[in-house]
């Protein structure tokens, strides 16, 4: 009788598995998006007060077109478009005349860079289901990245900081993790992390500042490597599953 039943259970699983795939030739349209906001904040020397040392915040959105070559197979491309904004906050402090003593802070303005970076290449991802309504998957890409980025001061009330821009541009290899529910079998909800990144590339730096009003250029070849697994690097999105 157990044996009857237990037969019975894997029977209904194996069919369940074998409906939830999805076929070869099945159109995937989706994409992910991700914000993120950071501060910074610490104390300054010869002082006890706390201020913020820097504030960032990061807009992700990430389209992804892709074919079912076979059964939980797609091959595709995909397209990331990022702003980043970051803000350091610039201070003083006024030491006593006595030089003793605790000093006070004063606010000397901010230095704020903003820019934008885009990639494109393609695309790779392969679905592993664990029920009839969700699915682990991998996604593996690489392709071409560039961005921009402009530092200016702002409000600045002693001193004379630098202005900069730069811009960069090289490729890209990623290996990135995620899951998947379905409401309906042609819709997905999906959470994602950014994984493991690699970029290489090179950039361009052009300084300025009132001591030196004819800009500065530096140029340099760099490269990193990332495992984005933090929550920090959760990405939300959603995508349609078009003749399944």
């Amino acid at each position: 009788m157990k044996k009857t039943i237990g037969g019975a259970a894997l029977l209904v699983l194996l069919a369940t598995a074998a409906q939830a795939q999805i076929a070869p030739g099945t159109i995937l349209l989706g994409g992910t998006m991700r914000y993120s906001a950071q501060s910074r904040e610490g104390t300054l020397a010869n002082t006890d007060q706390t201020v913020k040392l820097a504030q960032t915040n990061q807009f992700t959105i990430s389209p992804t077109v892709g074919y079912f070559l076979s059964e939980n197979l797609a091959v595709g491309l995909n397209l990331s478009y990022s702003h980043l904004k970051t803000t350091d906050y610039q201070y003083i402090v006024a030491v006593p005349v006595s030089g003793s003593g605790l000093g006070s802070v004063i606010k000397n303005g901010r230095i704020e860079s903003k820019g934008p970076s885009f990639s494109v290449g393609p695309v790779a991802r392969y679905y592993a289901f664990v029920g009839e309504k969700a699915a682990f998957f991998g996604q593996l890409g690489a392709g071409f990245w560039g961005d921009r980025t402009e530092s200016k001061p702002e409000d600045v009330l002693v001193g004379s900081p630098s202005s900069a821009r730069s811009t960069g541009s090289g490729y890209y290899a990623q290996l990135a993790p995620g899951f998947v529910f379905f409401p309906t079998p042609k819709f997905g909800l999906e959470v994602s992390l950014q994984g493991l990144m690699y970029q290489r590339g090179e950039s361009k730096t052009e300084i300025t500042s009132s001591i030196q009003p004819k800009p500065v250029s530096q140029e340099s070849t760099n490269s990193s490597f990332a495992a984005g697994l933090g929550l920090s690097n959760l990405q939300i999105g959603a995508a349609f599953y078009l003749g399944r």
